[in-house]
């Protein structure tokens, strides 16, 4: 790890160089912004973002679309989490992190529904494509996500909490029953009423989901 390293020991990069001519300065820099961060879900947000930021940006959709970026990045074709978390996560970064790769790397986007707001604690959101259910500990989303609105995101595992990945936007409230309709009549054909065929479409389909969510947006 990095805290170990001296100023005059090799980089961990495997650059030859020493580390103060190398990666320290950053890696201080990464330390200090890591302290920084309050909740479970600002440390999935920081780490998320770092691990895109690391794919080369041929890889990457141009601009700044969190969602796309992550399909990019964490959904490729075959779904392999080594695939990722070799062009991701770095041979510094602390166990967290590669296992944040690995859940990133296995989640999918859905639509999830508020079903239960605590307020300022965290909101209970569910699947409405799968049926899953998960309790999300974060006060952030507690204090800006009301009971029946419909967020497109991932859900993924941290340890034994589950969390909303950094990409997240609400679904148009007028829009949203008939968008989780039709999601949910196309996933019907393709999958069946099978939790893990149909977590698998979502998988592969994640550029229809963000669509079809996104066109329930009314017409400017």
């Amino acid at each position: 790890m990095t805290g170990k390293l001296g100023r005059n020991d090799p980089c961990h990069c495997g650059s030859g160089k020493k580390y103060k001519q190398c990666h320290q300065r950053l890696d201080e820099e990464r330390e200090k912004a890591e302290r920084e961060l309050k909740t479970i879900g600002q440390w999935v947000s920081f780490h998320t973002s770092r691990l895109i930021a690391q794919v080369p940006e041929a890889a990457r959709p141009t601009g700044d679309d969190a969602l796309l970026n992550e399909l990019a990045v964490f959904d490729l074709p075959g779904g392999d989490a080594d695939v990722h978390i070799s062009g991701t996560a770095q041979p510094d970064d602390s166990a967290e992190v590669h296992a944040l790769a690995r859940a990133l790397a296995s989640s999918h986007l859905s639509l999830h529904e508020c079903t239960e707001c605590k307020r300022g604690r965290g909101v209970r959101l569910t699947d409405r494509l799968t049926g899953a259910t998960q309790m999300v500990w974060d006060p952030e989303l507690g204090a800006s996500v009301d009971p029946m609105e419909v967020l497109l995101c991932r859900v993924i595992k941290v340890g034994d909490r589950a969390v909303v990945a950094s990409g997240h936007e609400k679904v148009y409230f007028r829009g949203r029953k008939q968008a989780i309709a039709d999601l949910a009549a196309t996933i019907d054909a393709a999958a069946g009423e099978d939790a893990i065929a149909r977590a698998g479409w979502l998988k592969r389909n994640g550029a229809a989901v963000i669509e079809r969510a996104r066109a329930a947006r009314p017409s400017q």
